[in-house]
């Protein structure tokens, strides 16, 4: 498994990648890095590496749960359509039969 160099809140972490998904660990990398950039701008340059890592992980995760339960509001509203549009086409359906 290949070894590759991320560069995180100015720190460079050496991490293992399965073949293929070195773009993926880039992007994810990224995305981390950025909002360790944001939380030091906010909080300050002297903040501690680890409160800010763990500050970055739950600001992470937080954006994941509300990108979830916005799925979970779309799906339902997704499978509430289909039900309604199902009920229309048999109302349709036994109408063009009645005919």
């Amino acid at each position: 498994m290949p070894e590759k160099a991320l560069v995180i809140g100015s720190r460079t972490y050496k991490v293992n990648v399965e073949e293929g998904q070195e773009q993926r660990l880039n992007a994810v990398a990224m995305k981390v890095d950025q909002v360790v950039g944001q939380l030091r701008q906010a909080l300050g340059q002297d903040i501690d590496r680890d409160r800010l890592l763990v500050l970055s992980a739950i600001t992470i995760a937080d954006e994941l749960h509300d990108i979830r339960a916005r799925g979970e509001t779309e799906k339902h509203t997704l499978v509430s359509f289909h039900a309604n549009l199902a009920d229309r086409l048999d109302a349709l359906s036994r109408k063009l039969v009645k005919a």
